[in-house]
C-alpha cells in the first residue's frame, strides 16, 4: 500500500458515490452539500443533525398512516440508507484513497 503524502490544509474528497447518495437522500439540505463539495468535517455533523429529526418523522404517526406494506418498507429502507451514510462517515469509508 503506498501512502500518500501529507500536505497542509489539502482536504481529503468524498467518494462520488457518497456524495451522489447524499444529495439523493438529502436533496433540500444545501448545507449538507456545500459540506461534502467541500469535503468538510461539519459534514458528518450535519448529518447527525439531519438523522436527529428522522425518528420523530419516522415514528408510531409515520406506521400508522403508511397506505400499505409496501409504503412502509419503502420509508424504512430509505430511513435504513440514511443511517448507512452517517456510518460511512464515521467509519471514514467515505474518502477517496
Amino acid at each position: 500500500m503506498k501512502l500518500q503524502p501529507f500536505t497542509w490544509g489539502k482536504t481529503p474528497s468524498f467518494k462520488p458515490s457518497f456524495v451522489s447518495e447524499a444529495k439523493e437522500l438529502f436533496p433540500n439540505s444545501k448545507e449538507l452539500h456545500e459540506a461534502i463539495e467541500r469535503g468538510s468535517g461539519m459534514t458528518g455533523m450535519i448529518l447527525s443533525d439531519l438523522l436527529d429529526t428522522e425518528p420523530m418523522e419516522f415514528g408510531y404517526a409515520e406506521i400508522l398512516n403508511a397506505g400499505s406494506l409496501d409504503e412502509l418498507k419503502r420509508k424504512a429502507t430509505v430511513f435504513k440508507r440514511k443511517a448507512n451514510l452517517y456510518q460511512q462517515f464515521i467509519e471514514g469509508s467515505c474518502y477517496c484513497a
